[in-house]
């Protein structure tokens, strides 16, 4: 999580409380007012133009507690993406929507999401590679240029957006039992078991 002012550099949120909650504040119950009076009895930083939320794998109730603070007095508020979970070995993670949510929840205000399942960085992408995935293509088409994500959330949104084949691979985020309620946007073109499978995909066929 980072925050900007104006003609400053970058901050990190960590760097702007001058030392460590004390461990009376940590989250065990011990000293339910510990992180309160830590919190309040802190020497504010002025508040940042900017409030920027990704993955944080360090988060602590007074990062979000300074995000509200610069948020609630005016910060822009922009999110890296808003993936629920990424998943792991065994297992699923909880990804940065799920701290995004929590600061949208503190602020009541909806963070400007420059990534998935926006298409700002897609269409980047393809303006950089001289690319236009719907070029060529009658309306209601899918373009030449194809999007491979685990999830129908973010991945399969983000390449109906800007027109793209949208090609589930069920090796993460989304299971087989979990298509049926993929609708829309949301609603994969292709779905693959495995990279195995992927190649052979008439999409790729002259690759």
């Amino acid at each position: 999580m980072r925050s900007a002012t104006r003609g400053s550099k970058p901050r990190h949120v960590a760097d702007l409380f001058q030392n460590d909650p004390p461990p009376a504040a940590s989250a065990d119950g011990v000293d339910p007012g510990a992180m309160r009076r830590y919190l309040t009895g802190l020497s504010l930083p002025p508040v940042p133009d900017t409030v920027v939320v990704g993955l944080d794998l360090h988060l602590t109730y007074a990062k979000l507690a300074e995000a509200q603070r610069a948020i609630l007095a005016g910060a822009r508020f922009i999110c890296s993406n808003r993936d629920r979970a990424y998943p792991v070995e065994g297992r699923l993670l909880p990804g940065a929507g799920s701290i995004v949510a929590a600061i949208e929840v503190a602020t009541g205000q909806r963070a400007v999401c420059v990534g998935k399942p926006e298409p700002f960085l897609f269409e980047e992408a393809l303006r950089r590679a001289g690319l236009s995935a719907a070029s060529g293509r009658g309306a209601g088409e899918r373009g030449a240029v194809v999007v491979v994500g685990d999830s129908t959330d973010y991945d399969m949104v983000a390449a109906h957006r800007v027109g793209a084949v949208g090609v589930l691979i069920l090796t993460g985020l989304t299971d087989e039992s979990a298509l049926h309620g993929a609708k829309d946007e949301a609603a994969p073109d292709r779905v693959v078991r495995s990279l195995e499978e992927l190649f052979g995909l008439p999409e790729f066929a002259a690759a």
